[in-house]
């Protein structure tokens, strides 16, 4: 069976490197894309899923972010199971903080850098304590 990842803002494949499962799956870590100006979520997920064989079994894997995007994807997509870790299935699951950046648009004014490394602003936002650093 097909297993594809979304992972989240500010990570890549590397957060699920740590993962052990069955030489059963075939493991796809699905590539994050460059949005189009004022794109919907929806036809974002559109865009991505792209890479997706829908002619074989597969299960959606999203993290964070990566979550939203896979329960979007779900709605168009005939996956044998959605899995969201550390993320939303609905908007009324999300922090009001977070649903209240949404009439805010400071993510426009903050570099793309930004959310590719972490920081100490990043850290604090997502409530990240403390960080052990390896080498990747």
């Amino acid at each position: 069976m097909n297993l594809y990842f979304v992972s989240g803002l500010g990570v890549d494949k590397r957060v699920f490197r740590n993962l052990t499962l069955s030489p059963n799956f075939l493991i796809h870590h699905i590539e994050w894309i460059k949005p189009m100006h004022k794109e919907s979520i929806a036809n974002y997920a559109k865009r991505l899923s792209t890479v997706i064989d829908e002619s074989e079994p597969f299960v959606l894997i999203g993290l964070s972010f990566g979550g939203i995007v896979a329960v979007e994807m779900h709605h168009f997509l005939q996956p044998d199971k959605t899995i969201i870790i550390s993320s939303a299935a609905t908007k009324s699951q999300l922090p009001k903080l977070i649903r209240a950046i949404r009439f805010m648009p400071l993510y426009e004014l903050l570099p793309s850098r930004f959310l590719k490394n972490t920081n100490v602003l990043f850290n604090w936002f997502f409530g990240i304590r403390q960080m052990m650093r390896r080498n990747c």
